[in-house]
């Protein structure tokens, strides 16, 4: 139904469908998604992932950062290829109350 809509407001009000869409594009907001276990926003300057993790103070955190993927081995498994590149060299990661935030600037 929601295509129908689109579709619908296409051919209905086109002026107003491309600018609803233009507006759309420019949110950074409504740029993200989930998967099993984490979450993840895409803003212009940078990703972020959460990880939901059961321990929010674990003592073993093993991630690696890569120009196109990330990985983390603890305290949750995780592998992700990522669309575009980032400075995996300014990547960080720090406890949030989600569990644990991943910040990718992008490169």
């Amino acid at each position: 139904a929601p295509l129908d809509n689109l579709e619908f407001q296409k051919a209905a009000q086109p002026d107003a469908h491309e600018e609803a869409q233009a507006a759309a594009l420019k949110r950074p907001e409504l740029s993200g998604g989930s998967g099993e276990g984490y979450t993840w926003q895409d803003s212009e300057e940078d990703v972020e992932i959460t990880l939901s993790i059961e321990d929010p103070r674990a003592k073993k955190v093993a991630v690696s950062f890569r120009r196109n993927a990330v990985q983390v081995t603890s305290p949750v498994q995780l592998s992700l290829k990522l669309f575009a590149d980032v400075d995996n060299d300014a990547c960080t990661w720090s406890y949030c109350p989600e569990g644990m935030r991943l910040t990718l600037p992008k490169a």
